[in-house]
Formats: C-alpha cells, structure tokens, sequence
C-alpha cells in the first residue's frame, strides 16, 4: 500500500472526524472564533500522514484489516501532530507551516486588522495554544475508541500516552538546548530520538503492532528500524532549513538558527 493509496481511504475519514468534533463545540457569537476553530482544517491539508500511514502499515503486515474503525482510530496520531505543531510553531516563531501562516501568527494579523485591543502578538499564541488545547483533547478521546478487546486497548493507549510523555520532553530538551552557548552531540541526538524518532516513526509502529501482537520481537524491530528511519529523518530535515526552499519545504527557513536551535549542523557551525 502506498502512502498516496493509504490517503485516499485517509484522509475522507480524518476530515469526517475533525467536522463531527467541531460540530459538538458550543456555538459562539464571534465570528472571528468561528473562523479561527475552523483554521485548523486548512492545517490538516498539508500533513504527509506519515504516522498512521506507518501505523497502518505494520498492523496490515502483521494480519490487521484496515477498517473505517481502525483508521478512526489512527487519526488520533495525526490530530495529535497537529497539536504539537501548533504548539511548536508558537515555540520556533514559526512563519508558515504547510505553505499557509500558522496558527498563531494568522491570528495575530486578524486581530490587528479588526482592531482589537490589547497585545495582539501575545493573544494571537494565547488563541492558538488554546486551539492546540482542544485538538489535544480530541486526540486522547480518540485513543481511547481502538479498535480490539479491552487488553489490546489499554495496550495501545498506554504506547500512545508513553509518546506524548517522550515528545514533550524532547520538546522541553529543544527549548533548553536553545537557551544554551553550546551542547553536546550526545544531548542532540537523545532530543532528536525522543522529539522525532520515536514520536514519528517508533511509537506509531508500536501502536500499529500493539493491535494485532504483543510480541517482544516486533517490538525490538520497531525501535531499531523506526529509531533509525527517525534519526535520518530528522537530519534530512534540518538540512532542509539550512539548504531548503520554502516553496518547496513549506515552512520558515533558517529557523534553527534565528531561534538558536541545536541541530548536528548548528552545533558545527557554532563550534
């Protein structure tokens, strides 16, 4: 299955999901909030869907029947990379994401132009972590809708809670290595394996596995080659905002170092 074959029966049932959820928001007057709960459809467009693709993948291989439930349920990966990278453009100072201003920053500009009172700026993040919040909500209700007996639930929960508590401290590891001069290559590669490897590639193999096997095997094949997938991922990827085209890589280039990032590249070019 490839990833384009795998987003056609995708991405119909993400945006399904996304439209059931606003839909039991409660009704606001402001239209300029209804405008700003609805931004995040324009967000979802641009993901690659790496993360239920290789989730699906492994629960196909290991005998997994790719029901409407169990996509359902692996869109609970792509809306909760959707609240990480609302967060996270807020973090970085992010320009644009997926081609489109992010989240905080096309709030920012709306509430200038309407002429809101107050510091536009810093209520354009509060806005959007407070979007983020909520996406973040709708992900954990959906982890918790798996498909399988209440054994392979609680198997695949416990591997999607264990995730966010890996992504976010390697998130709280990135803000940290930027406040400092230096860091080791040691600390970046322990930041780039909880913040990418095992978020994007290892986690979502293990939550795809987790539903077909508990496997002790599978489970060392997932972190060794997700691991290692994810390593080369994330240097392909801050290579990109160094040499990258952003009307190719769709977001703010030179980033990591504007906001003092540590990457392999940076920490040469810094010592």
């Amino acid at each position: 299955m490839t990833l384009a074959h795998f987003r056609q029966q995708f991405d119909p049932i993400l945006f399904a999901t996304l439209k059931i959820y606003q839909m039991r928001l409660p009704v606001v007057e402001s239209s300029l909030l209804t405008e700003l709960l609805r931004y995040p459809e324009q967000l979802f467009q641009g993901g690659k869907r790496v993360r239920p693709y290789l989730a699906s993948l492994l629960y196909t291989n290991l005998g997994g029947e790719l029901s409407n439930e169990t996509l359902r349920f692996f869109s609970a990966l792509e809306f909760l990379q959707a609240f990480c990278l609302i967060h996270d453009d807020i973090i970085d100072e992010g320009e644009t994401r997926h081609g489109i201003p992010t989240l905080h920053r096309y709030t920012h500009r709306q509430l200038q132009q309407k002429g809101r009172r107050g510091n536009c700026k810093h209520l354009g993040n509060a806005q959007a972590m407070l979007i983020g919040d909520l996406i973040f909500s709708w992900s954990m209700d959906l982890a918790r809708q798996g498909p399988g007996n209440m054994l392979v639930r609680l198997r695949s929960q416990e591997l999607f809670f264990r995730m966010i508590d890996e992504v976010v401290i390697g998130q709280l590891m990135d803000v940290d290595l930027s406040t400092r001069a230096t860091a080791t290559l040691t600390e970046i590669e322990q930041k780039m394996r909880l913040k990418t490897a095992g978020y994007t590639f290892v986690k979502p193999l293990e939550i795809g596995a987790s539903l077909c096997s508990s496997s002790a095997r599978i489970k060392r094949f997932c972190e060794e080659f997700g691991g290692a997938l994810g390593l080369a991922f994330q240097w392909q990827d801050d290579l990109f905002d160094l040499t990258g085209n952003i009307a190719r890589t769709k977001k703010t280039c030179f980033s990591d170092l504007l906001t003092r990032q540590q990457t392999p590249y940076t920490h040469h070019i810094r010592t």
